[in-house]
């Protein structure tokens, strides 16, 4: 498997965790070719991959507001670094007093940088393939971890990965929250 190249889904075919297809799947009426990856070893029986979804096979689109959304889903080491920096417009007046209001909305938006350590291959892959499909412009959902831990929109502008010993990799990467 590669970060370029994905198979389409088949049915009775074996699939193992973190295998990548795209297939077809129709919501709200709207027909639309997504990214999967696999959550379970398993046998597709299925005519079309929207049972194996429904059964928790697979993984990778999460729907909100009545959208389609990639879905980040792999679990991140500890040690995560979150930055917040709330915009404000200052006006200072000259006996030192100051008056601060936010600038504009969303106003404090996350920015969480993430290590996913001692990886194997397909898993890393499997991270960097859906990294690689956003091209860090289409934003996704993601739950951070606590006390965040609310299903917020980010986008991934910026991520490295080093190969740290044979079937071990190590992933770093920086998710900006981005208003709905």
């Amino acid at each position: 498997m590669s970060i370029y190249s994905t198979d389409a889904w088949q049915s009775n075919y074996d699939y193992v965790v973190n295998d990548v297809v795209i297939s077809e799947l129709t919501y709200a009426g709207e027909a639309s070719d997504y990214y999967f990856y696999c959550l379970k070893d398993h046998h597709s029986t299925s005519a079309d991959i929207s049972s194996d979804y429904n059964n928790g096979n697979w993984g990778g689109i999460v729907a909100n507001q009545s959208v389609v959304y990639p879905h980040f889903l792999w679990v991140p080491s500890y040690g995560l670094t979150v930055r917040q920096e709330p915009k404000v417009k200052t006006v200072k007046f000259g006996d030192g007093y100051e008056q601060r209001v936010p600038d504009g909305i969303n106003t404090s938006l996350l920015m969480i940088d993430y290590s996913f350590d001692n990886r194997k291959l397909s898993e890393a892959t499997a991270i960097l393939h859906f990294l690689f499909q956003r091209a860090a412009h289409e934003p996704f959902m993601y739950t951070p971890l606590a006390p965040y831990d609310t299903q917020k929109l980010f986008v991934c502008r910026t991520w490295e990965h080093n190969q740290v010993f044979v079937d071990n990799f190590s992933i770093k990467a920086r998710f900006e929250e981005v208003p709905a």
